[in-house]
């Protein structure tokens, strides 16, 4: 009974949605740590949500759209975290490399947590970095080379010397 009971006792806790990490998904700004051990959290729910067995208990019907709006919600504010974040590359006079290592590297976890469960969000915030920073080294490419142009000596054609 002691067994069962613990077995029990483990299968709920798994089942259960926090309500710490209901209201800190749905409420809380994005670029904090205690977030992003939400989204862990998260993740973990996600991952006992789809073994085979608990998709046969009756609570998983039961759950399932709850923990369908929650990723949902969770998906949409890391996308629009993520888009910001790259939007601050656009700006002129910006730090590129440090924006990269400082912001965006260190929301790593974000970007896989969007890959794994919204490819299309995933796929937008992509092709959105791609296209900022296509652009970004484009311009500074052609600011170099300008710049070299200028430089440039003519040297002395064969009549002249």
């Amino acid at each position: 009974r002691n067994v069962a009971e613990a077995h029990l006792s483990v299968f709920i806790d798994e089942m259960m949605l926090p309500p710490k990490m209901v209201r800190y998904i749905v409420e809380g700004r994005v670029g904090n740590p205690e977030y992003e051990e939400q989204l862990m959290l998260l993740n973990k729910k996600i991952a006992f949500f789809g073994l085979e067995d608990t998709k046969a208990s009756f609570s998983y019907n039961e759950m399932r759209p709850h923990l369908e709006m929650l990723v949902a919600k969770a998906t949409q504010k890391v996308r629009d975290f993520l888009l910001d974040k790259i939007a601050l590359l656009r700006r002129p006079n910006t730090n590129i490399q440090i924006i990269k290592e400082n912001v965006l590297l260190r929301h790593k976890t974000l970007v896989e947590f969007l890959q794994d469960h919204s490819f299309t969000d995933f796929s937008e915030v992509r092709d959105d970095y791609i296209a900022t920073i296509s652009y970004l080294y484009n311009t500074l490419f052609r600011k170099y080379i300008v710049g070299t142009m200028a430089l440039k000596e003519d040297v002395g054609t064969h009549g002249e010397l």
